[in-house]
């Protein structure tokens, strides 16, 4: 074999070599955004379901407090505790 062509093979042979390592990095990178981005939808789930949960306590936290007495958790009605809320729950409000 000729020294040209020993050497076209090392340069093909470094091409696909650094071919790999480039896929490799970009599975890598690939692999932590699917990562992140279940976290982060993780994350959101949990935020709307404190948010239903607040709004719900808001509506009629009575019967949410009926409905979740089978768990044991000890609710309160936020009315029972915040005397702001108890203002803002006795006010009259536009029935819609």
């Amino acid at each position: 074999m000729s020294t040209a062509r020993i050497c076209v093979l090392m340069l093909l042979f470094a091409c696909v070599a650094l071919g790999v390592v480039y896929l490799r990095v970009e599975q890598t990178r690939c692999a932590a955004a699917a990562l992140r981005l279940e976290a982060e939808r993780t994350e959101a789930r949990h935020e709307l379901w404190r948010v239903q949960t607040s709004v719900a306590r808001l509506r009629s936290p009575e019967r949410l407090h009926g409905r979740m007495s089978w768990i044991k958790t000890n609710l309160v009605a936020p009315t029972k505790t915040d005397p702001v809320l108890e203002t803002a729950w006795s006010a009259t409000r536009p029935r819609g």
